[in-house]
């Protein structure tokens, strides 16, 4: 499992983060080794809705089976409800069994 808190990986430089975070997930999507799941939340959720420069990535590694989930909390914040391009939107107790019986999950933001 993935969980990305954020649309830039890691501190700093907002511009070199949103170049590392779409390299992650390009590389990711043409990995060999796939999470099984994804959910996004926070600013995070800017990755799965229209607009998104890494839109295209996620949209593959949906096609080979990784499920992509969204905050809908976080959606309706920052009003991307109807903006969702992949994946689906999950309630906060959903999100809180998908992490809490997961085996590993990977955090990004």
């Amino acid at each position: 499992m993935i969980l990305v808190t954020s649309n830039k990986l890691g501190q700093g430089e907002s511009a070199l983060g949103s170049d590392l975070m779409e390299m992650f997930l390009v590389k990711l999507a043409g990995g060999e080794v796939l999470p099984q799941s994804m959910i996004f939340v926070n600013s995070g959720v800017f990755l799965v809705c229209e607009g998104s420069a890494a839109l295209s990535e996620l949209m593959e590694l949906e096609r080979r089976n990784v499920r992509i989930f969204s905050c809908d909390k976080s959606l309706i914040f920052y009003g991307l409800e109807e903006k969702l391009c992949v994946g689906r939107a999950i309630r906060t107790f959903t999100m809180v069994n998908y992490l809490t019986s997961a085996t590993k999950v990977l955090t990004l933001g």
